[in-house]
This record gives structure tokens, sequence and C-alpha cells, in this order.
């Protein structure tokens, strides 16, 4: 009960305390036991906190005391409570319990949820290293590598979509069979353009993006680049 700190003086000095006499201790230290939490106290100076990881049984005491308060403020108020507590860890006097003045509800929350069960698996840590292990990087299957033929495929279209745009924020370039009959009769004015060094035949560009091999799209795709294929606009049509 003592208190070896000291009060500061109106000059600054420390005015030591004058200490209790054994009558005086006699006298305030029922009083004391009564007015003062000890449990919080020693909580919160850490003096509870235990390293080895063990529980201490006052912990079970606290929390059926505290199920009795519920309990009780629930009768008065008409209330319906369900509590889970459990220890941090399954060490020695580790613990869950699951409290409820609703015996029909702890019957629900068993069958539809196992809700002790659950509860007790993360809380004790089971749970958590598992979904930290699942969702870990290490643990994850590597990326799959993307095909060199879905890598054509994609940049082919890309830059065909781009250049049928012609400037505009978006077009797609038909993908099906014979683009240029295609690209006449869905885009008005505009013409597909092969010079004398493309390197994609007319019979193979028939075949369409979709169903032409990869070496054919390589081939469409270097024209694309070189100049060799483009969309021009159509002045045979606009001056019919």
């Amino acid at each position: 009960m003592d208190d070896d700190s000291d009060e500061i003086d109106e000059s600054g000095q420390p005015t030591p305390k004058k200490s209790l006499s054994s009558e005086e201790e006699a006298l305030y230290e029922p009083l004391y036991e009564n007015l003062v939490n000890h449990e919080k106290v020693r909580l919160v100076s850490g003096q509870g906190i235990d390293k080895s990881g063990n529980t201490p049984p006052q912990a079970l005491d606290q929390v059926i005391r505290l199920n009795s308060e519920l309990f009780t403020v629930a009768n008065i108020y008409n209330l319906t409570f369900y509590m889970l507590a459990a220890t941090r860890s399954p060490g020695p006097g580790s613990f869950c319990k699951e409290l409820s003045n609703n015996a029909h509800w702890l019957s629900v929350a068993k069958k539809q949820w196992a809700a002790k069960e659950t509860f007790e698996a993360y809380s004790h840590g089971r749970a958590i290293q598992e979904i930290v292990q699942e969702c870990s990087d290490t643990n994850q299957p590597p990326l799959k590598k993307k095909k060199h033929s879905d890598t054509v495929r994609t940049t082919l279209r890309a830059e065909l979509n781009e250049m049928l745009a012609l400037g505009r924020r978006k077009a797609t370039f038909p993908k099906k069979r014979d683009p240029s009959a295609l690209i006449k009769s869905n885009f008005t004015g505009l013409k597909i353009l092969q010079s004398e060094g493309s390197k994609l035949k007319a019979e193979t560009l028939v075949i369409g993006l979709e169903c032409m091999f990869t070496e054919d799209r390589e081939l469409w795709l270097d024209d694309v680049r070189s100049g060799h294929f483009k969309i021009v606009k159509d002045t045979e049509s606009e001056s019919s």
C-alpha cells in the first residue's frame, strides 16, 4: 500500500511522504481490499502477463463471472446473448467457452456453423496459421507461363484494332473468315490493302485471325509493323 514516490512542494523540492502507522494500516487495509479491483491492477501493471503461454485459472473465473453478469442483465431487459471466449494459445490452462441464455441458439450455432469449434481453432492460432500459409506468396503455385501463340494472337489483335480505329477511341477488327469482306460490309469507306512486299498470302488472310496458324499470324504481324498491311480509305466506294 505504500507509495515510495514523493510529492513536489511549491519550491519544487520533493516532500517525503509520511508512512502509515500500524494502527492506520489496520484501519484502511480492509477498505482498500474491498474497493480496489486487484485483478485489474495486476493486469494493467503487467504482472498478469504470462510469457510462458500458460493461462492462469483466474481467466476462466473472469469469463464465468462475466457470463453471470450478462445473464442477470439479459433477464432484466429481456435480452438474448451469445458469447464465445477462448484463450489465444492451446497451452496449459487453455479453454473455449460458449455461453448464452438461450439453449435453442446454442444448438443452432453448433449445427449450422460449428461456431465454438471454429472459433476455438481460430483463437488458438491453428486456423490463422493455415490461412497465412494459403495466402503466402511462397506457397502459391507459380504463374502459368503464357504461350507464345497466345502472345502473338493478343498482340496482333491489339494492333489490328488500333489500325482499324483510325484515330478514334475504339474499334474491333473482324476475327472471323474473310476479314476483307467483313471490313467492306461493316466499315463503309474502308478496305484492306496489302502491298507487294506482304509476307501473308491472300488466301491465308481469308482464313481469318482465329483459325489460322501461329506462324501465319506472325507473318501478318510482321506485315502490320512493316507497313505492308494497311487499312485505308476506299476511294472507289466513296466515288460510287
